[in-house]
């Protein structure tokens, strides 16, 4: 889908169940094989991308956060088109284990299944500054455009947060 989506669009907007390991193996290549069939290149398409994050101006708030993505990556783990991102990772078994609990309804179960490396793979967790540069670092230079919102936060420490999103 997103070699056809590069073939025949401007840009796509990415599920945030990817990793930057997947993106930079699977699905960058796809682009640019679709956007190659048309004589185009990645400076010709649009790719956004607002990965999972998990920030808090303090532990609790971060542990909050991780929580909520722990069960977001759970839920969605179990989708069987998404095996693949965990495929790249060798965490395709898990799928199956998520689709049976999910199937009995035992979501804080699968929640449990989900552990910190698969957090810090999907997710960038920590203080929002460094969600910030976490996501320069990781997918700089890779997508175009994203989103970022800290509940609680002053609106103008999110303007400058957001200001130096941009600016990287």
């Amino acid at each position: 889908m997103t070699k056809v989506a590069a073939r025949v669009a401007d840009g796509m907007i990415m599920h945030p169940f990817s990793t930057e390991k997947y993106m930079r193996e699977v699905t960058i290549p796809a682009i640019e094989e679709g956007l190659g069939e048309r004589g185009r290149t990645l400076d010709d398409f649009e790719l956004d991308y607002a990965p999972m994050i998990a920030p808090g101006s303090n532990d609790e708030e971060i542990e909050r956060a991780v929580g909520f993505i722990r069960g977001r990556i759970a839920f969605y783990g179990c989708t069987t088109a998404y095996r693949p991102v965990l495929e790249i990772h060798g965490w395709g078994e898990l799928q199956d284990e998520l689709i049976a609990l999910n199937r009995r309804h035992e979501s804080d179960e699968m929640a449990r299944l989900i552990t910190d490396e698969m957090i810090d793979t999907f997710a960038i967790v920590g203080r929002p500054a460094h969600v910030v540069d976490e996501m320069h670092k990781r997918f700089g230079g890779m997508i175009d455009r994203t989103g970022f919102s800290v509940q609680g936060l002053p609106d103008d420490e999110l303007s400058a947060l957001l200001e130096k999103l941009r600016a990287g």
